[in-house]
């Protein structure tokens, strides 16, 4: 009941009724069916309380496209800015454009030594984020080819992250 009582003040204040909002048995709440307009109406209201997380996204997707990187459009969910895979062609790529110096070219050109070293490089950007991103060689059973899986960030690694492509999209 706690719960339903906080839900329907909550939506209450932000303009919203939803007159079939029950509690029901085993502690779920029920919403009911609800109009159009009050379901844009609740999607407006949730995407303003995660105004944080869009916009880091939609930064992190400005500077990668501004950089010349194709990277799946990032995508907010539980209140992490979620990357998804980048191919071995952008993350070469990414990891040209990283580098602290124009002379720190590394000789070692193998995937796997290329994706770790980025993925150091992604965590000192943004300062510790990263740290589920993960190199996947080449798939011998299906053929899938090598690349990053990058996970979620939080906003402020995001915007850390679109920050730090910012000097080189310039």
């Amino acid at each position: 009941m706690d719960a339903t009582i906080r839900l329907d003040s909550v939506l209450r204040a932000a303009g919203i009724t939803l007159p079939e909002l029950q509690p029901q048995t085993g502690g779920s709440v029920s919403l009911g069916s609800v109009i159009a307009a009050t379901a844009t109406a609740l999607t407006q209201a949730l995407r303003e309380g995660l105004m944080k997380e869009y916009e880091a996204a939609d930064a992190v997707r400005e500077a990668a496209r501004s950089a010349g990187l194709k990277l799946e459009p990032p995508r907010v969910f539980r209140r992490r800015v979620h990357l998804g895979v980048i191919d071995m062609e952008t993350v070469q790529h990414l990891d040209v454009l990283l580098r602290p110096a124009a002379g720190d070219a590394d000789a070692v050109e193998e995937p796997e030594e290329i994706a770790a070293r980025l993925i150091l490089r992604l965590r000192e950007v943004t300062d510790g984020g990263f740290l589920d991103a993960e190199f996947y060689g080449r798939c011998p059973r299906c053929g899938g080819d090598e690349h990053i899986q990058l996970e979620s960030i939080t906003p402020d690694q995001a915007l850390a992250f679109a920050r730090s492509l910012a000097p080189v999209a310039s």
